[in-house]
């Protein structure tokens, strides 16, 4: 038997988020598991760029279970979009808490130094994420932003390379 969280994800996956959005408010109704859909419905609110709403929905799913490392990743993205950079800050902090391997949260923590204008913990979080994931090229480039933005062209352009020489391995692949 398909549940209405399963049929949620199949048209999200589908990109027909109204009908995932129904399907999911029909799992709470129907006492489906609260996390799984809160943070479906945050996804939702995310894909439709509704940064707020997504925000409220993560943080409901945190509230059910604050251990949820992923949960505090993708409202620290909501926070992101949304500006806030503090609750984005401290959101991917604890990302990084639950989850100290996540070299995603690593990097967006990077991101969210960098719109702060503090580039060298900008490039701290980055060094971290590339340590857990070097074929990241993405990573390498941000970090190279940062390093231009503290003046040091040679290290930005070393960085640019790597990502380039990843980029173009990536696509050989």
């Amino acid at each position: 038997m398909t549940t209405y969280l399963e049929q949620g994800n199949a048209f999200l996956r589908q990109g027909e988020s109204l009908a995932a959005r129904e399907a999911y408010e029909r799992a709470l109704r129907e006492g489906e598991e609260a996390v799984e859909v809160y943070m479906a419905l945050g996804h939702v609110a995310a894909v439709q760029g509704e940064w707020k709403t997504a925000v409220s929905h993560y943080t409901t799913a945190l509230q059910h279970n604050p251990q949820e490392a992923y949960t505090y990743r993708f409202r620290g993205i909501a926070h992101y979009e949304l500006r806030q950079y503090h609750s984005a800050l401290a959101d991917f902090n604890d990302a990084i808490r639950l989850s100290p391997y996540d070299d995603t949260a690593f990097w967006l923590r990077g991101r969210v130094f960098a719109a702060l204008g503090d580039h060298a913990w900008a490039i701290n979080s980055y060094t971290q994420a590339i340590e857990l994931a070097p074929n990241e090229a993405i990573y390498y480039e941000d970090r190279a932003e940062a390093w231009e933005r503290v003046e040091n062209g040679r290290l930005a352009q070393e960085e640019r390379q790597k990502s380039v020489n990843l980029s173009l391995k990536s696509t050989h692949q």
